[in-house]
C-alpha cells in the first residue's frame, strides 16, 4: 500500500523559481552550515535500460544533474563495491524516479464526501477509471483542487504495476541499493522533475538511518532553542531597559525630594527672616527709647531702675516732682499707657519723691515716619 501525500505539487515554472530563489539564499549561508546539511542532498535513480541505472544528484542550485550510469548486473557480482555503495546510500537518501511510460497518471472527479476516505474510494474506483484493479498496482493520490460549489474534488492519481515496480526494486536490492522512496517524474528535456509522490511499498521500506534521526533531533532542538531565544531576547532586553529607566526614575525622584526639602528649608528661613523683621519693625530699639527718655526726664530726676520685658517698660527713680513725670513722658512717640504702679513716697534723707512707673513701648514713631 502506498503512502498518501496530501501536499500540493508545484508546477514546473514554480519549481524553477524555487531553485533560483534557494540558490540566491545559499550565498548567505556559511560554508560550515552548508557542510552540515550536505548529507541531506538526495540521490536519484532512473532506469535507462532493464539493467542500467542513471544516477542523478541535487545540486546546490536545487537542480537535478546527472552523475553517471550504473550497470546493476556488474555491481551485483562485486559484493565489496556493493557493500560500499550500500554504506554510502545510508547517508544519502536514494529516490527511484519512474519516467513517463513506466507509470500511469489520471485525474479523477469525485464527490467531496469521498475526501475522508479518499484512498479507499480510489481503490474501489480504479477498475472503473483505469485498465487495472487495485490488487494489480501501487498507487498514490492527492487533491489538486476543489470545485467552487464544494461538491466535487479533482484528485490526481498515479499508479504503477506491482510486478514492474517489484522487479525494479529487486534489481536494485541485488546491487545493495535500497531506495528510500519511489516517485514519478516528468521530463524537461532530459532532466527529470519529481512530482512529489511516494509509491514505495511498505514491504520494501527500510528503517530510517539512526544517525540521520539523531541529527534531525539535534537540528530540531537547535531550531526550538533559536526560536525560544528569538522570543526571549527582546523580552530580556526590554526588562533591562525598564530596569535602567526605573533606576533613573528613582534617582530623579530622590533628587526631586532633596530639592523639595531644600525648597521647604528656604521657605522656612524666609518665613523666620520675615518674622524677625516684622518683630524688629513692630518694636523700637531700646537705645532709641533710652535716648528719648533722657531728653524728656528733667535733669533733677534720677533713674535707679530700668526693666524691659515683652514690650513693657518699668522705670524706678527719684524726682522733686514725680507726679509731673507721666505728663512729660506721654508726649513720647515710643511710650503709651503710662501709669504709676506704686504710691509716690518721699525719701527722708534727700527729700526727693520715690516713683515707679510702668509703660508700654510701641513703634508709632517709625510707622509714622514710613507713612
Amino acid at each position: 500500500m502506498a503512502i498518501r501525500l496530501p501536499h500540493f505539487q508545484m508546477p514546473p515554472v514554480w519549481q524553477r523559481f524555487w531553485r533560483w530563489w534557494t540558490e540566491q539564499l545559499s550565498y548567505f549561508v556559511p560554508s560550515t552550515i552548508k557542510k552540515l546539511f550536505a548529507q541531506q542532498s538526495r540521490r536519484y535513480l532512473t532506469f535507462s535500460s532493464p539493467e542500467t541505472v542513471q544516477t542523478w544528484h541535487l545540486s546546490e542550485t536545487r537542480e537535478i544533474v546527472p552523475d553517471g550510469e550504473i550497470q546493476l548486473d556488474k555491481i551485483a557480482l562485486e559484493s565489496d563495491n556493493a557493500a560500499n555503495d550500500s554504506e554510502t546510500q545510508h547517508d544519502t537518501p536514494t529516490i527511484l524516479l519512474l519516467t513517463p511510460g513506466q507509470y500511469l497518471l489520471r485525474i479523477l472527479k469525485l464527490p467531496a464526501a469521498a475526501e475522508e476516505n479518499l484512498h479507499q474510494v480510489i481503490a474501489f474506483e480504479l477498475d472503473k477509471q483505469t485498465p487495472f484493479e487495485a490488487g494489480q498496482v501501487y498507487f498514490s493520490e492527492r487533491i489538486i483542487n476543489r470545485q467552487p460549489q464544494g461538491k466535487k474534488i479533482n484528485v490526481q492519481v498515479v499508479l504503477v504495476r506491482k510486478d514492474f515496480l517489484d522487479d525494479k526494486i529487486s534489481l536494485l536490492r541485488a546491487a545493495n541499493i535500497q531506495p528510500n522512496a519511489v516517485d514519478v517524474a516528468q521530463l524537461e528535456g532530459d532532466q527529470p522533475i519529481p512530482l512529489g509522490f511516494d509509491l514505495l511499498p511498505s514491504q520494501w521500506q527500510v528503517q530510517k538511518n539512526r544517525r540521520q534521526q539523531i541529527l534531525n533531533g539535534i537540528l530540531a532542538i537547535q531550531v526550538i532553542a533559536l526560536l525560544i531565544a528569538a522570543l526571549a531576547l527582546p523580552i530580556l532586553h526590554q526588562k533591562k531597559i525598564i530596569a535602567a529607566l526605573e533606576q533613573k526614575i528613582s534617582q530623579v525622584r530622590s533628587q526631586a525630594r532633596q530639592a523639595n526639602d531644600l525648597k521647604q528649608q528656604v521657605e522656612q528661613l524666609k518665613e523666620e527672616s520675615r518674622f524677625a523683621a516684622t518683630k524688629k519693625q513692630s518694636k523700637p530699639a531700646l537705645i532709641q527709647v533710652l535716648e528719648d527718655l533722657s531728653r524728656r526726664i528733667p535733669k533733677d530726676t534720677w533713674l535707679t531702675g530700668f526693666q524691659y520685658q515683652k514690650g513693657q517698660l518699668r522705670i524706678d527713680g527719684r524726682s522733686p516732682a514725680a507726679s509731673k513725670l507721666i505728663e512729660l513722658l506721654e508726649d513720647s512717640p515710643y511710650l503709651k499707657n503710662l501709669h504709676f504702679i506704686s504710691p509716690i513716697t518721699q525719701d527722708r534723707n534727700t527729700g526727693l519723691e520715690r516713683f515707679r512707673i510702668s509703660m508700654e513701648v510701641s513703634n508709632e514713631a517709625d510707622q509714622n515716619a514710613s507713612h
